[in-house]
């Protein structure tokens, strides 16, 4: 799975992929995989996102390649906000160079514009350090709970406005 010698940066693209595409799951399935074996008891507060409420699923991978190494999408919690869903970056391609966690949030935020929302939120756990300080170097801040995680002590919510 490991890149090449010599990729660089721009030899990656960001592109939106129908929910049930194959990389797409797979990365999903990654993603609750490192949760569940990094937390065993935690467990995912509110409904989990499907085809019929996540309005965009993006994959970054390299051009002219299949196999994605970052996801996320996009959930609508009311006209004027959507939600951050499953972002995850394959562990040996986080942070630098490619910063591939950040080309998938500031497209899931062009998108959301596009879209006609005006602010992301998103929902994480009170034991997940790591992606609690990247969205913030985001620009996330935290924020109060939103439906349907009213009731989810250990979650902790964020919102941008875009």
């Amino acid at each position: 799975m490991a890149l090449p010698q010599g990729v660089i940066e721009d030899e990656i693209e960001v592109v939106e992929v129908a929910w049930d595409d194959r990389e797409a799951v797979r990365l999903r399935q990654m993603q609750r995989d490192d949760i569940a074996g990094e937390f065993p008891l935690s467990k995912e507060p509110g409904p989990p996102p499907s085809v019929s409420d996540c309005l965009v699923f993006l994959i970054a991978r390299r051009r002219g390649e299949a196999q994605a190494l970052a996801a996320g999408g996009l959930r609508r919690v009311d006209d004027k906000r959507a939600e951050v869903k499953r972002m995850y970056v394959v562990p040996q391609f986080r942070g630098r160079p490619l910063q591939l966690g950040q080309k998938i949030v500031e497209a899931l935020e062009r998108r959301a514009r596009q879209l006609g929302f005006s602010q992301l939120l998103l929902e994480t756990g009170t034991f997940m350090a790591g992606p609690r300080k990247f969205y913030e170097r985001c620009g996330y801040q935290q924020d109060e709970a939103f439906p349907p995680y009213l009731d989810a002590p250990q979650s902790v919510f964020y919102a941008k406005d875009i």
